[in-house]
């Protein structure tokens, strides 16, 4: 990954003149008529800076949403007014602009990218990420732009400190192996009840979540799940808790997590419910799959990382997990998942 030396602000050159390693991630009019540019820099963050020139001006058409590349400013440190003199472009990642899918999702990475005061401080990798997201979306099929959105937001969250721990059990400790696995299964096997259709004594159907919604829907496998309250990964043993909203789960740290259920039955969502992540009591089945995925994900260069598939119950799950965490990231809503274009 080649990731650009950082300064204090950029590095200067005479007449006032700066020059940053940048990515355009938006652009607005002013009340005055003039654009301005939103750039992702690898110098100082997000950087706002005034194009001047009519709508068929050389400037204007490099200087676009996407196009990433140097940035040449004029800076007049008296009025804090900055101006774009000149873009060098080397990327424009034109097939984003070929198909709707890819257009909105590099919007996504955008919107993200400046709700979140361009991801937090480590400028230099943050641009690199967002271009390495860009450059992915552009050169693959469309049909992997969701792992390329999926990455790009998984790292990102990672960077802010919000990125969930994918080894443990945020309520009881356990590992989240496939031994966690094999130890539901049998947890689940001895609460039958002699009863043979498939639910605990819990009422939870086996792979299901609360009051059996998955059975009979190919989704009949164990799974993890995530808290939106806890802020973390459950064990299948705490989920099956979580879905009787019981206290009395495995181990002492179950009963004071954060966010764990009590009293009444935990609610749960499926990938399809977009508001899922807007409530703090809420919980997402993800199947082992899409952990592997994350956790694997962690080890690879980003290019090699987005080839890796998975199957549509186990991707519709790690998209809605990840479009939680990014609503969470950016502490408000996100127009480009309010569209629809990205299912959720």
């Amino acid at each position: 990954m080649t990731v650009f030396g950082a300064g204090a602000d950029t590095r200067s050159v005479p007449n006032r003149n700066l020059v940053y390693e940048a990515l355009i991630l938006r652009t607005r009019e002013s009340p005055a008529g003039d654009r301005i540019l939103t750039m992702m820099t690898a110098e100082a963050g997000l950087v706002d800076v005034f194009v001047f020139g009519g709508p068929k001006s050389k400037l204007r058409s490099l200087a676009s949403p996407f196009a990433s590349g140097r940035a040449f400013v004029y800076l007049d440190p008296a009025k804090d007014f900055r101006k774009l003199s000149d873009f060098e472009a080397r990327d424009s990642y034109p097939a984003l602009r070929e198909e709707l899918g890819r257009l909105w999702a590099a919007g996504l990475v955008a919107e993200l990218l400046i709700k979140t005061s361009g991801g937090g401080g480590d400028f230099p990798f943050v641009l690199e990420l967002g271009r390495e997201a860009l450059r992915a979306l552009d050169s693959r099929s469309p049909e992997r732009g969701d792992y390329a959105v999926a990455l790009f937001l998984w790292r990102l969250v990672g960077l802010l400190g919000l990125g969930p721990d994918t080894e443990a059990c945020v309520s009881c400790g356990r590992g989240l192996s496939t031994a966690s696995l094999g130890r539901a299964a049998g947890e689940v096997r001895g609460g039958d009840d002699g009863r043979g259709d498939g639910r605990d004594s819990g009422g939870m159907a086996r792979g299901g979540g609360a009051g059996g919604g998955n059975a009979g829907r190919g989704e009949d496998q164990l799974a993890f799940a995530y808290s939106f309250g806890a802020e973390g990964f459950l064990c299948p043993s705490c989920a099956r808790a979580a879905s009787r909203g019981s206290s009395a789960a495995t181990g002492d740290a179950a009963r004071t997590a954060p966010g764990f259920p009590r009293g009444p039955a935990a609610e749960w969502r499926r990938p399809e419910d977009g508001a899922f992540a807007r409530e703090s009591g809420a919980f997402l089945r993800i199947l082992p799959a899409a952990l592997d995925w994350l956790r694997d994900s962690e080890k690879k260069p980003f290019a090699e990382a987005v080839m890796a598939g998975l199957d549509g119950p186990a991707l519709a799950g790690l998209k809605a997990l990840l479009f939680g965490l990014a609503r969470r990231a950016a502490e408000a809503p996100l127009a480009s998942l309010a569209s629809g274009f990205l299912p959720t």
